[in-house]
Formats: structure tokens, C-alpha cells, sequence
């Protein structure tokens, strides 16, 4: 581990990364898949994404022990975890993560399979282009938007959230869970504090 943020990781090549300690940014750009586990981690990023998924076939984050996602600036920001390609998030660890734009974003489909999240976000907590599949996992986010969202608006058969366990305290200034298409809840604890709840 380093003492400082000025550590940069970019990763050009498939295969699986273990990260603990400090780095100011982390970016993936490969045709393969790629899998981070993060144990102990603090991303701080002042210019963008602290996790910036330029380019993957699927990026799996596994989570243990503690780990802290900071991304201070709205410049070239659409989340503090960033990912043009399919995301998957697992694991026993937890994940905080701080933006001044949007939480966790993929511009495809986002999966969590486990976790615990903290989320502060000026604008929605969890956002998948595509979808948001949630198995398990236990959520506090505080957005200035939106929850979670799922913001496909092109394709009838995406642009949904499937939320399939989990505990959520979600207070968000507009809606709680929004799917652009369809919102499907089978289970899980669901506490919102928001304008809209479930839209």
C-alpha cells in the first residue's frame, strides 16, 4: 500500500486484481474479462470516475474488508464507479462510496449479487443503463436524484430493475426506485424516503 493518492492503476489485460490501499483512480480498457477485488481499498479521484470501465467484456468487483470510493468533481463525472461494459458486484466487504454526480453506474446491465453499500450522491445512488438486478446485499444511499434506476428508455425489453432481496434504506430528493420500463420487486426490506417512492 502507498501513503499517497497518487497512485494510478490502468489495466490493459484480462484476468483478476487484488487491490488494497490507496490509489487515486483505477481504469480498465481491455476486450476480456477482468476481475477486481478490492479489500481495504480508498479510490480518491478529483478529476473523474475513481473507477473509470472504459472498455471489458464484464468487470466482476469482489468486496472485502472495508473499502471507500471517492469521487469529488462533477468534470467528465457520470459516477464515482464508472463502467461502459456489464458489471457484476459480490462479495462479504462493504463499499462507500462518495460522488458528486451519480454512485454506481454501468451503461450496461449492473448485477449485485452481495455487499454492503453506503451511497452519497448528488445525483442517483445506483444507475444501469440497461438493468439493475439486485440478489442480496444491504443499501443506505442518500442521493440527490434518484435511488436506483434503471434509465433505458430505447428498448421495451430493458431499461428495468429487478430487485430480488436485499434491505434498503434509500432517501433520494426525487424517486426512490425508478424503471424506466418496469420496477419487479420479489423480495427484500424496502424503506424509502423520497418524492416519488417507486415509480
Amino acid at each position: 500500500a502507498s501513503s499517497t493518492n497518487s497512485k494510478n492503476m490502468n489495466i490493459t489485460a484480462g484476468g483478476s486484481y487484488d487491490l488494497s490501499g490507496e490509489y487515486g483512480s483505477v481504469t480498465i480498457n481491455t476486450n476480456k474479462e477482468v476481475t477486481l477485488n478490492l479489500n481495504g481499498v480508498e479510490i480518491t479521484n478529483s478529476n473523474g470516475p475513481a473507477i473509470n470501465i472504459e472498455e471489458a467484456k464484464t468487470v466482476t468487483i469482489v468486496l472485502s474488508g472495508t473499502n471507500k470510493i471517492t469521487s469529488t468533481t462533477t468534470e467528465d463525472l457520470d459516477g464515482a464507479i464508472y463502467s461502459k461494459a456489464d458489471l457484476v458486484i459480490s462479495g462479504t466487504g462493504s463499499l462507500e462510496v462518495k460522488s458528486n454526480y451519480d454512485g454506481i453506474v454501468s451503461k450496461d446491465t449492473l448485477v449485485i449479487k452481495s455487499g454492503t453499500y453506503n451511497i452519497t450522491s448528488s445525483d442517483d445512488g445506483i444507475r444501469g443503463k440497461d438493468s439493475v438486478e439486485i440478489l442480496d446485499g444491504t443499501f443506505t444511499i442518500n442521493a440527490g436524484g434518484d435511488g436506483i434506476k434503471a434509465s433505458n428508455d430505447e428498448d421495451l425489453e430493458l431499461g428495468y430493475v429487478n430487485i430480488k432481496g436485499g434491505t434498503y434504506n434509500i432517501t433520494a430528493k426525487s424517486d426512490g426506485i425508478q424503471g424506466i420500463t418496469k420496477v419487479t420487486i420479489s423480495g427484500g426490506t424496502i424503506n424509502i424516503t423520497s418524492a416519488e417512492g417507486i415509480e
